[in-house]
């Protein structure tokens, strides 16, 4: 163990490489290839199943959910990865052949970046003699935070919501341990319960595995309140990204397979599947009444295309919901949402949560 007195120097030199090139690669079956990691730390095991720090990098872009069943990584690939002993197994986010796809694939180990002020921190909290309050992990992860991304900032403590137990269960087992996009399934229902007493159904634009639908569609049933949803998503991945669209995004990214969003909603008889390319399939719900309209398709244009057509066949008091407003790496939802609505009479509010949404006036 590094003496407590040590500078950050010392304790630079002994950690190993947090950035782990991954360069040799042996096809498993399926989406799913292997890599060794000799030096890459605890990985899951079955009475641990949480255990990797590990975060798996394509071209810089993180891969994901991590902690991947075996068998998901292999039938459905989309990124998922999951380290077990000194090796991991892992999907590329497009199905291709990570020796021949030309792109870098990296893992990060988070227990190595004690570098810069988070060795100061890290050796403060090793080394106190009571166990370290909530308050003083989180001060350290705020610290850790600024010391690697400026930019960022990690909010409040002591969130209420982070007590939604089961809530978080239904997000684990829909997500697995990403748990970046929780707070934007708590934030869409609440702003469901907005439209109860709204006529309509509710449709959404990007399914990717159902994880979003299933939450309304639970939190349709608990309240009583019978709507159908219908869920529009071609099950092949991103379209074609327009210069508008920046370069953040490929053809392809972000495939999710179809079984696997049926069967996470297989509970629930009001969900409705509209396999296809937006809008080539809205044709078929033109005389359909919507009371909230939940976007996620990340483009500018599959988001331009589906205000166009939901838009005037929202209720009043109706919500529609952009789940890619706010972020940098979806510029071009942001123009078609604001583009859309700079001549209309409903306000988009942009939530920290980096989603926007209008009220039907």
């Amino acid at each position: 163990m590094t003496s407590p007195t040590a500078g950050p120097t010392s304790m630079k030199a002994s950690l190993p490489p947090a950035l782990l090139p991954l360069t040799e690669f042996s096809h498993l079956e399926g989406h799913c290839w292997i890599a060794r990691l000799p030096e890459a730390g605890e990985g899951d095991s079955v009475a641990a199943p949480l255990s990797s720090s590990l975060h798996v990098l394509e071209n810089g872009r993180p891969l994901g959910p991590g902690h991947s069943e075996h068998q998901h990584i292999i039938a459905e690939g989309g990124g998922r990865y999951s380290h077990w002993g000194d090796t991991l197994y892992f999907s590329t986010s497009d199905g291709a052949a990570p020796a021949h796809d030309g792109r870098a694939y990296h893992v990060l180990v988070q227990e190595r970046l004690g570098v810069g002020p988070w060795s100061q921190i890290a050796r403060q909290l090793a080394h106190r003699t009571d166990a370290p309050t909530p308050a003083a992990v989180y001060a350290a992860a705020e610290a850790l935070l600024a010391s690697h991304y400026p930019a960022a900032m990690l909010g409040e403590d002591l969130k209420a919501f982070w007590g939604e137990t089961a809530l978080r269960e239904t997000y684990t087992r829909l997500c697995g341990s990403n748990q970046r996009s929780f707070e934007r399934k708590f934030a869409v229902l609440g702003l469901l319960r907005l439209t109860h007493q709204v006529p309509g159904d509710v449709a959404e634009c990007g399914a990717y595995e159902g994880a979003t639908a299933y939450f309304l569609a639970q939190a349709l049933a608990q309240a009583d309140r019978r709507r159908q949803i219908l869920l529009f998503d071609s099950f092949e991945g991103l379209s074609a990204p327009d210069a508008i669209d920046g370069g953040y995004w490929r053809p392809g990214d972000l495939t999710a397979a179809e079984a696997r969003a049926r069967e996470n909603l297989r509970d629930f008889a009001t969900v409705e599947f509209y396999r296809g390319w937006i809008p080539s399939r809205f044709a078929e719900v033109a005389d359909r009444r919507f009371a909230f309209v939940h976007i996620d398709v990340d483009l500018h244009a599959p988001t331009r295309d589906s205000l166009e057509f939901f838009y005037p066949r929202t209720a009043p008091g109706g919500v529609i919901v952009c789940d890619d407003y706010g972020f940098t790496s979806c510029p071009g939802a942001r123009v078609a949402m604001d583009e859309f609505f700079a001549g209309r009479p409903e306000p988009v509010v942009h939530l920290p949560t980096g989603q926007g949404f209008v009220i039907k006036a």
